[in-house]
Parts: C-alpha cells; structure tokens; sequence
C-alpha cells in the first residue's frame, strides 16, 4: 500500500504509515521485522533529567539506525517550551538531527509547543552553518495547530518546509497552507488515516480522493519514501 500517514507512534498501522520512535524502539522494531518504514529521533520531552553523556549516546545511535534503509526520516525532534530539559539542550540536540538528517539525506521530522520563533531562529542559523544551498532536506512540521500567520511563516521561510496535520487542527491555518507543503498524520490517536484526510480535505472544501494523491505526491516530494526491496 502507498504511504499516506506521515508521523504514527502505532506499529500495527506499518503499512500505510511512517512509524516514528525512539532508538530504543526503532532498533526494537527493526530487529523484530516490523515489515514498514520508520522514523527515529531523541524526542525533546526525553533531553529532562538526561545527562550530557547519555544524549550524545542516544543521538550516536539516532545517527547509525539514520543510514539504514528502514528509516526514512530523522526525528521526532525540535522544541518544547512546556515539557522538556532547559531549551538550551533541546537546541543542541535538535541542531545534531538536523546535521544527522543532512548527512544521511533524510527529512527532519519536528515536534514544536510553544516554541515556533525558536524554531524558525534555529532553522535560520542552520541555513548560516551549511550555507542555503547546502541545508537540503526537508524539514516537517509534525502535528501542527498553529494559526494562520505561523504556517505561512513555516512554509515560506524555506521552500523544503512541510506542514503535518492530525485530526485536531486550526481550519483557517488548514486552508492557508499551500497544497503542494500539506501531509497529514495520525500520530498517537486511535483515529485513522482516512478519517484525518476526509476532516482536512472538508476543511478545504476540496475532494478527499485528489487531496489524498496530492498528499501521496507531496510524502514523496520530501523525501518519504520507501526502500527498493
């Protein structure tokens, strides 16, 4: 089956969608033969309490199950102003996935709670690092319920930058966001994938069969695919 959902926490939904995990649960689903394509990061709500010795071996480990053909994606990643270690740390952890993420040329999957200014600084200052023709991979933004005026900043502040959206979303933003930037995910609810398009294709007012092929169009586009058997 195609890839439709664009960020799952759920392994028994492996066939239509990116898994995302742990290293601990990657290699874990991997070594078992969990038959799908994953995404693997230090999610920023575990850089509490950790210490510096046990982050760097973590993202060690995101970067080896990075090169596997299994993982299409690096993260989830990013910012959490709410939950998390000091955001200076969760700025350093997210700055080693996206190199992670430009090394193995895969996109970064990003997780952001009140913390879009930063994200979009740390975007800027990673484009200054690699310099704009070198900052390559796409960079999704993973359950958005932002507004408006923040998906259109997301999107325009790099033509690589995607929009994902669950179940629960702002329906004005919904309708800002450029067709071709548009995923959709199921994340960790017990709702389905189909469920979330037919909610953000109404939304839209567009038909749910074309907006789905476009969603399928824009997971390849950012590099969301899966590996030839």
């Amino acid at each position: 089956m195609d890839l439709t959902d664009a960020h799952c926490h759920v392994a028994e939904r492996a066939a239509t969608a990116v898994l995302s995990g742990t290293p601990e649960e990657v290699g874990r689903w991997i070594d078992t033969g969990v038959d799908g394509v994953f995404s693997v990061g230090v999610h920023p709500w575990e850089t509490a309490g950790a210490s510096c010795d046990d982050l760097q071996r973590r993202v060690a480990e995101v970067a080896r199950l990075a090169g596997l053909p299994q993982v299409v994606a690096v993260g989830e990643t990013g910012l959490d102003a709410l939950r998390g270690g000091d955001m200076q740390i969760q700025e350093r952890v997210l700055c080693e996935h996206v190199r992670i993420s430009e090394r193995v040329g895969k996109p970064l999957v990003l997780h952001v709670v009140r913390s879009s200014h930063r994200i979009m600084a740390s975007c800027r200052g990673m484009e200054r690092e690699f310099k704009p023709a070198q900052l390559r991979q796409a960079w999704i933004w993973h359950g958005f319920r932002g507004g408006e005026e923040e998906a259109r900043q997301f999107v325009r502040l790099r033509s690589r930058n995607y929009i994902s959206l669950g179940y629960r979303f702002n329906a004005v933003a919904a309708r800002s966001i450029p067709a071709d930037r548009l995923l959709v995910e199921t994340d960790d609810s017990a709702v389905t994938i189909n469920e979330v398009a037919l909610r953000v294709a109404e939304a839209r007012g567009e038909n749910v069969e074309a907006f789905m092929a476009q969603v399928r169009r824009n997971l390849h586009d950012a590099g969301i695919v899966r590996p030839c058997r």
